[in-house]
C-alpha cells in the first residue's frame, strides 16, 4: 500500500512540472487519425493560463524558425532558377506569417478555451509546415536544406533567446502555482519553496523532493487525506483534458476554415490575398483534427 501511495503522489508530482519542449517531428510521418499522445499531453499542460502561454510561446518559437528557413529557402530557389515559380511558397509564409499574429494575439479567458486554442493553432503550424515542406523538396535537395537551417539558426539567436526568456519565466510561474497546489494537498505550506521555484533558483527535481519529504511526513491519517485530495486534483485534470479534445472534435472543418480564412484575409497583397482564400476553399475538408507531429522547436 505504502509502494501504490508513494506511485500516486509521485504521479500527481510529474503532472505538476511542465516539461520544456514542445513536441517535436522526428522523421516524415503521416498525419495520425486521431489527436497524437504528444499533444495530448501538451494540451493537459496548456490546461492553466500559464501553461497555455507556455505553449503559445513555444509554438511562436517554432512558427519563427519555419519563417526564417523559409524565407532563406525561397530567396534560394530564386538565386539557383531566376524562372522558378515560388508563389505557392510565398502564400504559404504569408499563412504563417498571419498565423504567428494569430498565436500572439491569442485570448485566453479560461483554461478550456485555452487549451483548445492551443491545440488548434498547434494544427494549422503543422499542415501549413508539411505544405511547405513538401513544395521545397520538389525545388532543393537536403543539403541545400540543411545549409539553410543552419544559415537561419545562426539569424535567429537573438529573437530565440528573447522568447526562451519569457518561456522560462511562465514555466516558472506554472510549476510554482502546481507546487503549491501539491502542498495545499498535503495540509501544508512552503512559501520559501514556491518562491524559489518561481525566481528558478532550484530545479524541479528538488522541488520534488522537498515535497515527496514532506508527504512521508505525515502520520498516517494525513496521508489518506493527502491522496484524497491528490486523487481529486488528478481527476479534474483528467476530465479537463477529455474536454478539450471532445471540443476539438466538436466542428473540426468548420473551425479550421474559419481560421484559415481570417488568415487570409489579414494578407496584405491583393492578389496573395485572393489566392490563399481560393487555395483554402480547394482544401479538402476532413472529419477529425490531427495536430500530428510535425512542428518543429
Amino acid at each position: 500500500m505504502k509502494t501504490k501511495h508513494a506511485m500516486i503522489v509521485l504521479g500527481a508530482l510529474l503532472l505538476a512540472i511542465l516539461p520544456v519542449a514542445l513536441a517535436q517531428e522526428e522523421g516524415t510521418g503521416s498525419a495520425a487519425a486521431e489527436i497524437d499522445e504528444d499533444t495530448q499531453k501538451e494540451i493537459e499542460a496548456a490546461s492553466s493560463i500559464h501553461g497555455a502561454k507556455v505553449r503559445l510561446l513555444q509554438l511562436q518559437k517554432a512558427i519563427d524558425k519555419n519563417l526564417a528557413e523559409g524565407n532563406k529557402a525561397v530567396a534560394e530557389i530564386k538565386q539557383l532558377n531566376t524562372t522558378a515559380n515560388t508563389t505557392t511558397l510565398e502564400q504559404i509564409l504569408e499563412e504563417m506569417t498571419a498565423l504567428k499574429a494569430q498565436v500572439t494575439a491569442a485570448p485566453l479567458p479560461e483554461p478550456r478555451t485555452a487549451a483548445q486554442k492551443f491545440a488548434d493553432y498547434k494544427h494549422d503550424a503543422t499542415e501549413l509546415s508539411k505544405e511547405f515542406r513538401a513544395e521545397v523538396k520538389a525545388q532543393l535537395n537536403p543539403e541545400q536544406v540543411n545549409k539553410i537551417k543552419a544559415a537561419a539558426k545562426k539569424e535567429r539567436n537573438t529573437t530565440k533567446a528573447e522568447l526562451e526568456q519569457r518561456i522560462r519565466a511562465e514555466i516558472n510561474e506554472h510549476n510554482a502555482e502546481r507546487i503549491k497546489t501539491m502542498l495545499n494537498a498535503l495540509g501544508t505550506e512552503n512559501e520559501s519553496l514556491v518562491a524559489k521555484v518561481r525566481a528558478g533558483e532550484i530545479a524541479p527535481g528538488q522541488a520534488i523532493a522537498a515535497i515527496t519529504t514532506t508527504f512521508n511526513s505525515l502520520t498516517a491519517q494525513e496521508k489518506k487525506e493527502a491522496l484524497a485530495r491528490i486523487k481529486e486534483d488528478l481527476l479534474k485534470r483528467s476530465v479537463l483534458k477529455k474536454a478539450v479534445i471532445d471540443d476539438l472534435k466538436q466542428n473540426y472543418s468548420e473551425r479550421k476554415r474559419e481560421r484559415a480564412l481570417e488568415r487570409a484575409q489579414s494578407i496584405k497583397n491583393p492578389e496573395a490575398r485572393e489566392k490563399a482564400k481560393l487555395r483554402i476553399q480547394n482544401t479538402p475538408a476532413k472529419t477529425k483534427p490531427s495536430p500530428g507531429r510535425e512542428v518543429e522547436e
